[in-house]
């Protein structure tokens, strides 16, 4: 079963374009969201990877691809915080007193 996701993608493109610099809130509500829905379709997942690589265990999946999604999920909410924050860099002297901050921002790789 092929299925054309050039629409999917779109979709996706017009919601990020909506909202390009999301709030740690919103970030964590869609991470937590995410993993609802890896729960969700854990027996969709499976079934998906078995059809493209082969008869799998069920067990062995669940170990090597869902909770390591899981656990990288969990990992992201707990650190987000800190890779978002702003921090104060030095100027060269020349420029002083001039203050300089570097704020992490998404990439966004189309425009």
């Amino acid at each position: 079963m092929t299925r054309d996701l050039t629409g999917d993608f779109q979709t996706q493109r017009q919601a990020a374009d909506q909202m390009p610099y999301p709030t740690l809130t919103v970030r964590r509500d869609r991470l937590a969201r995410l993993a609802r829905m890896t729960k969700h379709h854990q027996l969709e997942i499976i079934r998906a990877i078995q059809t493209d690589f082969g008869q799998r265990s069920d067990v062995e999946i669940r170990m090597a691809e869902i909770s390591a999604v899981l656990h990288a999920i969990r990992h992201t909410r707990l650190h987000l915080w800190h890779w978002m924050r702003p921090w104060s860099v030095s100027m060269p002297w020349r420029l002083m007193p001039a203050r300089a901050r570097i704020a992490p921002q998404p990439l966004v790789l189309w425009g």
